[in-house]
């Protein structure tokens, strides 16, 4: 295996993936909280359309990003909607693009999310009323 350095991963634009071999984690530069929550996830089609849902766990949580982990992969680049779980409230979304995906091991995988702006579109909009209705 080729040693990757930090001067061929700009020039080739390398993805998170390569982070590890360099021996970085993407999620190490997070300054954040830490951040138990229960979640359900699904990942965005290109109209937008959530797709099947999954559960996750909350790790941490900053301004900009939010890192899970799940039993489920996501690839890089791949946008997903969040509804955090908090006690005795209606399920918050959060919408992001996935920075990395690495394995940890017993079939997990953290997931570090880049936050964006959710949009007001009905079908992401029925996908949280959705799970208000599920938890109930």
């Amino acid at each position: 295996m080729a040693r990757i350095t930090t001067a061929a991963k700009k020039d080739e634009g390398l993805d998170a993936c390569a982070e590890a071999t360099l021996g970085r984690a993407p999620e190490a530069d997070i300054a954040g909280w830490q951040f138990k929550a229960e979640l359900d996830a699904a990942e965005l089609s290109e109209r937008n359309e959530p797709g099947p849902t999954w559960t996750a766990r909350g790790e941490l949580l900053s301004r900009s990003h939010l890192v899970i982990r799940s039993r489920t992969l996501a690839y890089p680049g791949r946008k997903l909607i969040v509804a955090v779980h908090l006690i005795d409230a209606e399920p918050v979304g959060l919408l992001g693009k996935v920075k990395s995906c690495e394995y940890q091991g017993d079939g997990l995988h953290k997931i570090v999310i880049e936050l964006e702006v959710l949009p007001k579109e009905n079908r992401i909009t029925e996908w949280l009323q959705d799970r208000v209705t599920r938890r109930r």
